[in-house]
């Protein structure tokens, strides 16, 4: 049967070799036009699965949550405060350009939750809270600077009274240093850059999502896909269009490290990698296996033609691939060097009996219809079974395996039609005016294997035997490498990033979907999760919830009717004599703190103690002379920033925090 099929082949090809040449080219050139317009690259890793339950489970979850999947950034400074400044530049610069990216996570502000941020206070905190700020608001009838002052001096009062005359936490001495100094430059005459409420360390430093050294800030920017074909991968506009504002930080902050990564570049990096280092191979293994034809035939002529004829299979590949499935995955997208090693057999054989049949002095066309009969039916035998070979992939329930299998199986069998049609015409064409041909002599060494297996055929086959049994026990060091970012180009910076976060223990982990409006059995996977071997820790939403709201809220309306009353009635401007009068009152206060401190022998309170009186009386010599204009500019600046601070947690009225 393939010898009723070959012959007619091989007389056509050789009577007619121009058409046949023509029919073929064409053919192929129209396949490869229909790739360019039409054949699409799937770059989602999870499109190789296929339709399996996890899978069916995951779309759902993420057309219903949208794609959890972001852009990772990390950016780490020369300290806390120039990180946080970089990482509110950058993600200022990412909400600018929302027709790129959806949004940019790196913080929880304080702020954005409203008078529900007190519910993160313990019961303790909120009681010290309340009783500070009923004996704060009071004094502010004096103004707000005296009002401070004084609030500050009654706080120290308490402290005395109940023998914890320390001053207060690091934070309130650090505040009360600040009051004095601005009380101090103010009744001067002069003007402070600055309020002690224009930073708060624990409001305006809080909630940054830091890496587990607690150095690396990490920012998640959301962004959307091109819809526009840019590039291979719909997601490269948004990560290139990151690398450049990155970039634009790295100019402005020399000293800092910025670095993106995360599911999205990566795959976004794998892909450019695939897509030069593919065409790469393809060039090389081309080029090499049309040097060794060269060298093989001493001639140019047919491996010139094979090369040829090798990449005409594979833009007919390419435009089978459009019609069906497609698209390449990330796996088929290397067929080109599967299509050019297989595919060079059919040639090389054939082009090894042609020259055979020219060299016993057959005429061309006679010479193809030799090689034809001679090689041709092992050409198809041999080009056939590699294509069930690969078929045989396509049965299998790894999408990704069945579409490589199907495109190699199609390369194969397109790269055999090609080496029996426009190859067979093309050697008609290139030999016309040729009657023979000179076979080149093997080289030395394949003459000795040749007689060396002829001699001792039993020994030629001991030894590869025994090569098998070797190779065989080399099995057991085999390893099976899961982890696919190891595969990638360690030299990418995503790749090197990715690595170091993934060492972090604080930002790594594996994602659970589990979807309930019952917080009670949410907690109950949270225990089973976390009873699992393996498991070091199990994080939930319930670890961002204020735990036992209900005891809390009492407090927590309490706090904003207080701070509501103060904003409902805005305090009047410090006068010199007010601030005489707080000065004098904290001077006395922070002398009796001293006194008690020292017959309690607390000599840690000292130090901030005797400082707080150094600043006080400096400041109560300046107010002897105080300039009501300037400080009743500075009170005014002081009093729009404390109700700066004050409205978002006095309003709108707290409720319990859900998810």
């Amino acid at each position: 049967m393939t010898g009723a099929l070959l012959g007619p082949l091989a007389r056509a090809a050789g009577r007619r070799p121009r058409a046949t040449v023509l029919v073929g080219t064409a053919a192929c050139a129209l396949l490869g036009l229909l790739a360019l317009a039409r054949l699409g690259f799937d770059t989602a890793r999870i499109a190789l699965v296929g339709d399996v339950p996890f899978v069916r489970r995951h779309l759902a979850l993420e057309e219903e949550f949208g794609d959890l999947n972001a852009i990772v950034v990390a950016v780490r400074g020369r300290d806390l405060a120039e990180t946080r400044a970089v990482g509110d530049a950058l993600a200022h610069d990412v909400l600018a350009e929302p027709d790129v990216f959806r949004g940019c996570f790196h913080r929880v502000a304080p702020e954005s939750f409203g008078g529900r941020a007190l519910l993160f206070l313990d019961r303790d905190q909120l009681r010290a809270l309340d009783a500070f700020l009923a004996r704060l608001l009071p004094e502010l009838r004096r103004g707000t600077l005296a009002g401070c002052l004084a609030g500050f001096a009654a706080e120290l009062e308490r402290r005395v009274a109940e023998g914890t005359d320390d001053g207060g936490s690091a934070e309130l001495l650090a505040w009360a240093r600040g009051l004095l100094a601005d009380a101090r430059e103010a009744a001067s005459g002069g003007t402070p850059k600055a309020t002690v409420f224009d930073a708060l360390p624990e409001w305006d430093t809080a909630g940054y999502s830091w890496a587990g050294d607690g150095e690396t800030l990490i920012l998640l920017v959301d962004f959307r896909e091109a819809q526009d074909g840019d590039g291979l991968d719909p997601r490269t506009r948004a990560v290139e269009r990151l690398r450049e504002l990155v970039a634009r930080q790295r100019q402005r902050w020399p000293g800092v490290e910025i670095g993106v990564t995360g599911k999205p570049t990566l795959e976004v990096d794998e892909m450019r990698t695939y897509e030069r280092d593919s065409l790469r191979a393809s060039l090389v293994a081309l080029g090499l296996v049309t040097l060794l034809l060269v060298l093989a035939f001493r001639r140019w002529s047919g491996p010139l033609l094979v090369g040829g004829c090798l990449a005409l299979a594979v833009a007919a590949t390419l435009g089978l691939a459009a019609l069906w499935p497609g698209y390449l995955n990330l796996m088929a997208v290397v067929f080109v060097v599967v299509v050019i090693g297989l595919g060079v057999d059919f040639g090389i054989h054939l082009v090894s009996a042609y020259d055979e049949a020219l060299a016993a002095g057959a005429p061309p066309p006679t010479a193809l219809e030799e090689a034809f009969e001679r090689v041709g039916p092992a050409i198809v035998a041999g080009g056939l079974t590699t294509v069930g070979a690969f078929g045989v992939a396509t049965l299998t329930e790894f999408k990704g395996l069945r579409e490589f299998g199907a495109v190699a199986a199609l390369g194969v069998l397109a790269s055999l039609v090609v080496m029996l049609t426009v190859l067979p015409g093309l050697l008609v064409l290139l030999d016309r005016d040729r009657r023979t041909a000179r076979l080149p002599r093997p080289p030395r060494a394949f003459r000795w294997l040749d007689r060396a297996l002829r001699h001792w055929p039993k020994t030629s086959l001991c030894l590869v035997l025994v090569c098998c049994a070797l190779s065989v026990l080399a099995v057991a060091r085999l390893r099976y490498r899961s982890n696919l970012l190891l595969l990638q180009d360690q030299r990418l910076q995503s790749v090197q990033l990715e690595l170091s976060l993934l060492r972090d223990r604080q930002t790594t982990g594996w994602f659970l979907a589990y979807a309930t409006p019952d917080l009670e059995a949410l907690r109950a996977a949270a225990r089973v999760a976390r009873a699992l071997p393996g498991v070091r820790r199990v994080e939930s939403v319930l670890d961002v919830l204020p735990p036992r709201q209900a005891e809390r809220l009492p407090l927590v309306r309490r706090v904003q009717e207080r701070l509501a009353a103060a904003l409902a009635a805005p305090p009047p401007a410090t006068t010199p004599e007010a601030l005489r009068a707080a000065l004098d009152r904290l001077e006395g206060t922070l002398e009796e703190a001293l006194e008690a401190a020292l017959a309690g022998g607390r000599e840690q309170a000292l130090g901030p103690l005797d400082e707080l009186l150094e600043a006080t009386s400096a400041a109560r010599a300046v107010a002897e002379r105080a300039d009501p204009a300037a400080l009743a500019r500075y009170d005014r600046r002081l009093a729009e920033r404390f109700a700066a601070r004050a409205r978002p947690l006095a309003n709108p009225p707290a409720a319990p925090i859900t998810p």
